[in-house]
């Protein structure tokens, strides 16, 4: 072997060798072996991409409960349930049903089909309810129907629906006679557009159907509803309420509870609410509304202030957010706003369900998650 081979061998055998570091103040050297040269290299890079991930990929955690908000953009939705759709569409005629939620009402029938759902007391504060449809589902039954009272009007008049119900109280009656923001069909005198069961006692068997409602509407001659009902966006929340209680006394309560997918299962009394059909109720957005009520007879029937303004609050997809609730006239449509910049809110596509309490602070509950607080 030349000198030339002899050192290309030794230049070999030292690239093989582990590196060396020599410390400054003499002592032994220390060996290195070659894979740890790269690892801090390697590490800079993995802290690299671990920040990117947070910074482009990571919600923002909510400052507070109410910072919770985020939407897009979707070029033509339902006008009663914000859906997604096609093509823009005419607004849908709407029957709004007043229906019992007594306990000697449950199960009820249809509910599940409502778009819109507002609950509030009656005599006894009892709560009852008054569910809105559009007319173009089929539904096969719906109860048990009962009497109107002023102010589920009052919230019924922003759709100009057929209003449907088992007569009522006397200033409801006459403001019936009146109005002509609802097509009044009472069963009193519409008594072809319901059946009474025989499987229940009076007054809680009266019930109707999409069907018998589209013949109803008929008699009134052909509608063009135009109304304004609130706004949508999809919204994505990182969720800091899973659990909403409206107590409106007598030992009827109002649960709701958050699911996986963001919407809310309804439970009374602590018991699932369930329909006829076995199917338990669901929402995607619960408005709870303040308005100030008062008994006003020895019968134990109740008057609302629905028109001014108030306090509320929106829960929708595990966020909450405090609201001010606006109504003009007797004709005119709730806007809710933001309290803190008074804009207007978006909510959910879907079903809403509205909670209408005499005061927020002793009527209404809700549990904040631990890692919201």
């Amino acid at each position: 072997m030349n000198k030339k081979q002899n050192k290309e061998e030794a230049k070999k055998s030292a690239s093989l060798k582990p590196k060396t570091t020599k410390p400054k103040n003499g002592g032994r050297e220390i060996a290195v072996p070659p894979f740890l040269i790269f690892i801090p290299g390697a590490l800079l890079l993995i802290t690299a991409i671990i920040i990117a991930y947070a910074f482009f990929f990571t919600p923002d955690r909510p400052s507070s409960i109410d910072d919770v908000f985020t939407s897009d953009n979707v070029e033509f939705r339902h006008p009663l349930t914000g859906e997604p759709i096609e093509q823009e569409m005419d607004d849908p005629d709407v029957f709004a049903v007043m229906i019992e939620n007594s306990s000697d009402s449950w199960p009820q029938a249809g509910i599940e089909d409502a778009f819109l759902v507002i609950e509030a007391p009656v005599e006894g504060w009892i709560p009852r309810l008054l569910a809105f449809f559009d007319a173009s589902v089929e539904i096969e039954k719906i109860g048990p129907v009962r009497s109107a009272r002023p102010y589920f009007i009052d919230w019924a008049n922003m759709f100009n629906p057929l209003y449907v119900h088992v007569g009522g109280s006397p200033a409801a009656l006459e403001i019936l006679r009146v109005t002509d923001s609802v097509l009044d069909l009472n069963e009193f005198f519409h008594q072809y557009q319901f059946w009474r069961s025989s499987y229940r006692s009076a007054p809680h068997n009266v019930y109707t159907s999409s069907e018998l409602l589209l013949e109803g509407l008929e008699k009134f001659g052909e509608q063009n509803p135009d109304y304004a009902f609130f706004s949508f966006e999809e919204q994505v929340t990182i969720p800091v309420v899973d659990e909403i209680s409206v107590d409106f006394g007598l030992g009827y309560e109002s649960t709701w509870m958050l699911q996986e997918d963001g919407e809310y299962l309804r439970y009374q009394n602590s018991a699932p609410h369930l329909m006829e059909s076995g199917v338990q109720l669901i929402t995607n957005n619960i408005l709870v509304l303040e308005m100030e009520m008062y008994v006003i007879d020895n019968i134990g029937r109740i008057e609302m202030e629905t028109i001014g303004e108030g306090s509320g609050y929106l829960f929708t997809a595990g966020g909450v957010r405090e609201l001010i609730w606006e109504k003009e006239s007797e004709e005119s449509e709730i806007v809710i706003l933001d309290k803190e910049n008074e804009t207007d809110i978006h909510l959910n596509p879907g079903v809403t369900w509205i909670e209408v309490v005499n005061s927020l602070e002793d009527d209404l509950a809700f549990n904040e998650l631990e890692a919201a607080l």
